[in-house]
C-alpha cells in the first residue's frame, strides 16, 4: 500500500474520510505536516461518511461533501487507499 504524500498531488483534490477514526488520523498527519492545530473532526458531522477535506493554498483546509468534489471534477482520494502509519 502506498504512503500518502501531500506533495504528490497538485490542483484540485480532496481526501474522502468515511469515519471519525479516519478523520483523526488525517488530522494528525496535517497537524504534523504544517505544525498546526487543525480540528477536522469538528466539521465531520456536517456530512459524516460523505466528508471530503481539500487543501487550499497548501495550508488552508476546506471541507465539502464528496458529490460536490466529484461534480466539480476534483480528484477524490480515498483515505483507505493509503498507508498512514508513521515510519
Amino acid at each position: 500500500m502506498k504512503k500518502f504524500r501531500l506533495e504528490d498531488y497538485e490542483g484540485y483534490f480532496a481526501i474522502h474520510c468515511q469515519t471519525v477514526f479516519e478523520v483523526e488520523i488525517f488530522e494528525e498527519y496535517i497537524n504534523k505536516k504544517f505544525n498546526g492545530n487543525y480540528n477536522l473532526k469538528k466539521r465531520y458531522s456536517c456530512y459524516n461518511e460523505n466528508t471530503c477535506y481539500r487543501m487550499q493554498d497548501n495550508k488552508r483546509i476546506a471541507y465539502a461533501p464528496v458529490n460536490f468534489c466529484l461534480n466539480h471534477g476534483w480528484q477524490v482520494l480515498e483515505f483507505d487507499d493509503f498507508d498512514w502509519k508513521e515510519d
